[in-house]
């Protein structure tokens, strides 16, 4: 009697578990799959990126020996990459659109979109937009004004010190 109570609760043991490990492991493959990819992008420029971020269907990563960003979107079955050379930007700022929304009697403030401007020397170029979050992507908001907040700081230390360099030479 107590063997196949034993049996039985290693069945239904492994029956739950064992899905939960398959799906965790295929996720983790996926990912790495990804980063392995958007590496190889990099490399396709000589970019050698000192600080890379990947999330969600994004990458970025900065090359301060190149003075470049890569920004990479994956968007099913095809990858946008963009290079910016940083010798061009005056400065970079953080956009974001905030929309007010009751929830429960009070009033929040529900983050739409959340976009790094690059801002040119030239007057004649446009802005630069690089879209880090947007509400109506496939994926859920994941610290995403910590995260612009981080590589705003980035690359405009990066841009202050090209900047410097060039006064001085």
């Amino acid at each position: 009697m107590s063997t196949s109570i034993i049996i039985v609760s290693v069945i239904i043991a492994f029956c739950l578990f064992f899905p939960i490990y398959l799906f965790s492991k295929i996720g983790k493959s996926n990912t790495r799959n990804m980063l392995k990819k958007h590496l190889l992008e990099a490399a396709k420029y000589n970019l050698t990126l000192i600080e890379k971020e990947h999330w969600g269907n994004s990458f970025i990563g900065i090359d301060p020996n190149q003075n470049s960003v890569l920004f990479i979107k994956t968007i099913p079955k095809e990858d946008h990459s963009m290079v910016i050379p940083l010798i061009e930007i005056k400065k970079c700022n953080i956009l974001k659109v905030v929309k007010p929304t009751k929830v429960v009697g009070k009033t929040e403030n529900l983050l739409e979109k959340v976009t790094l401007e690059f801002v040119y020397f030239a007057n004649n170029k446009p802005n630069l937009s690089l879209n880090f979050y947007d509400i109506d992507g496939d994926f859920r908001e994941d610290f995403e004004m910590r995260r612009a907040e981080k590589w705003v700081n980035l690359i405009n230390n990066q841009i202050h010190l090209l900047q410097k360099t060039a006064k001085v030479a």
